[in-house]
């Protein structure tokens, strides 16, 4: 019986985060996770019951008060991090502090882009990986304002084979579309 009053707590925690773990792991097991969470809590629960004289008097203790309030400290700022993480996460807004607005577009091109009223897609055919990276950010840039009207595709012309950003692949080069041209020279 000392066994069974020293070890239920972590029976029962243990039982909880297996429960846990059970329910990130096998989302379509839902019996499980349930199952598991339920012996835990009762062995939680029966520890409290088995050992209520000792907890009474352990709650008088000037150290369990400090320990409390610590308690409800940490439990505030997670819950004040978990709410602002929420808003944050479904109201997402860029911020350009730069003093020239370098990472923004002008606001007459976000209007411009805003109004659009049929789907646009633009082709970029950049030189070099720098170039590529500098127009990928001006384009996500102007999708951000628009993202159902304004479509971007980005073309290795030195290449036979081109990604676009949602990750799809066409063997389309701009050369070998016109009749009659010959595909550019590879740089080495």
């Amino acid at each position: 019986m000392d066994a069974l009053k020293k070890y239920l707590q972590y029976a029962g925690l243990v039982l909880v985060l297996a429960a846990a773990a059970a329910a990130l792991l096998w989302p379509y097991l839902q019996a499980l996770p349930l199952v598991l969470a339920l012996a835990g809590l009762a062995a939680i629960a029966a520890y409290i019951l088995i050992n209520l004289p000792e907890l009474k008097k352990g709650f008088r203790r000037r150290s369990f008060v400090y320990s409390s309030n610590l308690l409800v400290v940490v439990v505030l700022v997670l819950g004040i991090l978990v709410l602002v993480n929420i808003v944050f996460s479904r109201f997402h807004h860029r911020f350009d502090f730069t003093e020239d607005r370098l990472h923004s577009l002008s606001p007459q091109s976000v209007q411009v882009v805003k109004g659009l009223k049929d789907k646009v897609l633009v082709r970029g055919f950049p030189d070099n990986a720098q170039m590529r990276e500098r127009l990928d950010g001006q384009m996500k840039m102007y999708a951000y304002h628009n993202p159902s009207r304004f479509e971007y595709e980005l073309i290795d012309a030195w290449s036979t084979t081109t990604r676009s950003p949602s990750g799809t692949q066409s063997s389309w080069n701009a050369a070998a579309d016109r009749p009659g041209s010959r595909p550019p020279p590879r740089r080495t």
